[in-house]
C-alpha cells in the first residue's frame, strides 16, 4: 500500500491516518449504535452491519486511491462498531447469569482465535498485494448466513419492546427442539417478566424460576411499562443524574480506553520491533484467549458501553502515531502505555463493584437502592471496627 500510493517522504504517516480514520468511524458509530441497536433490536443490527461489513470489504480490496480506500475505512469503523455493539448486547441478554461469564470468555476467545490466526494468514499472502487480506476478510464474513438463519433475537428486547408474538415463537421453537412442554415454559417466561415488571433487579436467571405453579398469566399484565420511546437524550441525562452511573462510566470508559489504546498502539508498532512482524502479530493476539472484556451490564447498558466505547475510540484514533513516536524516542511509548495501564487498573480496584454471579439492577431506581444499600453496610462496618 505504501509503495503504490507513494506514502513516502512528505506523505509519511498518511498510512497511519488510515487507522485514525477507522478509529474516528468507531466514535461516530459509539453515538450512533446504541440508538439502533435500541430501536431496531440487538439481530437486524448485527447481520445488517455484516452485511455491510463484506460489501466495504470488497470495496477496499478494489480501491484505486488512497482518500477513497481511507473514507471506505471510515465507514467500516462504524459498521464494525456497530457489529460488537449488538452482539454484546446478545451476550448479555440471551444467556442466565449463571451462564454470561462463560459466554462472554467464549466469544472473546472465538475473537483472539480468529485474530491469532491472521498473522499466519498475512504471511501465506505476503507475495500478494495488500488486497487480498481484505478478499479474505470478506469471505470469511459470509458466515453471516449462519447469523440470519440460526440467531434468535433478544427475549429481553422483545418483551421490552411489547413484541409477545415473536417471543412466543422463539420459546415455542425452543421448547419443541429441547423436547419440553411449551405451555409450562411459556407461563415460567411471562412469570419471569412479570416479576422483573414489579422488582426489575430478577435477572434472567435459572434460580429464579420455579415450574411449580402454572397458572396462566395474562399476557396484557406482564408488557413493560416503558413502550413509549425514549429519546437517547433521556438516557444520557440518567446516566449524568445518577453518581453511581457517572463513577461507573468513567471508570470503565478510561480502562477500556487504555486497554484499547494499548493494544493498537502494540499493534502498530510491531513493524518497529525486533523479530518477524508475523510472529509479533500472532503473540500479541493470542494474549487475547486468556483475558476478557467485561461492562457491568447495568441499567441501559448499551447506553453505557456507547458512552465508553465512544471515549475509547477517540483515544485510539492517537495510537497508531506512537510508531513515529517509538522512531524518534523508543524509551516513550512503553512509558506511556505501562504508566497509563496501572493507573487504570487501580481505578477499577477502588472504585468498580464486583458484578460476577450476581443480579444485575435494571433501573435508576434499582441502582440508588444498591447504592443506600451499600453505604447502611459501610457504616455498620465502621460500627464494628
Amino acid at each position: 500500500m505504501i509503495c503504490e500510493w507513494d506514502l513516502v517522504c512528505n506523505n509519511l504517516g498518511l498510512a497511519e491516518s488510515t487507522q485514525t480514520v477507522y478509529a474516528l468511524g468507531q466514535v461516530v458509530s459509539g453515538l450512533l449504535a446504541p440508538y439502533l441497536v435500541e430501536k431496531y433490536g440487538r439481530k437486524p443490527t448485527r447481520v445488517t452491519s455484516n452485511i455491510l461489513l463484506v460489501v466495504l470489504n470488497l470495496i477496499a480490496a478494489y480501491s484505486q486511491f488512497y482518500w477513497w480506500f481511507t473514507t471506505i475505512r471510515f465507514f467500516a469503523g462504524i459498521v464494525r462498531e456497530a457489529y460488537v455493539f449488538s452482539t454484546l448486547n446478545l451476550i448479555c441478554e440471551l444467556y442466565a447469569k449463571e451462564r454470561r461469564i462463560i459466554m462472554s470468555s467464549t466469544f472473546m476467545c472465538i475473537w483472539a482465535i480468529y485474530t491469532s490466526s491472521l498473522g499466519f494468514i498475512a504471511y501465506m499472502l505476503k507475495d500478494y498485494s495488500w488486497n487480498a487480506i481484505f478478499l479474505f476478510n470478506a469471505v470469511i464474513s459470509g458466515y453471516l448466513l449462519l447469523d440470519f438463519f440460526f440467531l434468535e433475537e433478544s427475549l429481553r428486547w422483545l418483551f421490552a419492546n411489547s413484541k409477545i408474538k415473536e417471543a412466543k415463537k422463539i420459546i415455542k421453537r425452543a421448547a419443541k427442539q429441547n423436547k419440553v412442554d411449551f405451555n409450562n415454559v411459556w407461563s415460567i417466561t411471562l412469570k419471569d417478566v412479570s416479576k422483573e415488571t414489579v422488582n426489575p433487579a430478577n435477572e434472567t436467571s435459572s434460580g429464579c424460576r420455579s415450574s411449580e405453579s402454572t397458572a396462566p398469566i395474562d399476557i396484557t399484565t406482564v408488557q413493560p411499562d416503558n413502550e413509549k420511546e425514549i429519546s437517547m437524550l433521556t438516557h444520557l441525562r440518567d446516566f449524568f443524574k445518577s453518581s453511581y452511573l457517572r463513577k461507573v462510566t468513567v471508570v470503565i470508559s478510561i480502562e477500556m480506553a487504555v486497554n484499547a489504546a494499548a493494544w493498537n498502539s502494540m499493534t502498530q508498532m510491531l513493524e518497529v520491533l525486533t523479530g518477524s512482524i508475523y510472529l509479533n502479530f500472532f503473540l500479541m493476539s493470542i494474549v487475547e484467549i486468556v483475558s476478557l472484556g467485561v461492562y457491568s451490564a447495568i441499567a441501559k447498558r448499551s447506553v453505557g458501553n456507547g458512552i465508553a466505547t465512544t471515549f475509547t475510540r477517540a483515544v485510539c484514533m492517537v495510537a497508531p502515531f506512537l510508531k513515529l513516536l517509538a522512531m524518534a524516542f523508543p524509551w516513550a511509548p512503553g512509558v506511556v502505555i505501562g504508566t497509563s495501564c496501572m493507573v487504570s487498573s487501580m481505578l477499577i480496584q477502588v472504585f468498580l463493584p464486583e458484578t460476577g454471579n450476581r443480579v444485575l439492577p435494571q433501573r435508576i431506581e434499582d441502582l440508588k437502592m444498591a447504592e443506600k444499600k451499600n453505604k447502611r453496610n459501610d457504616i455498620k462496618m465502621q460500627g464494628v471496627l
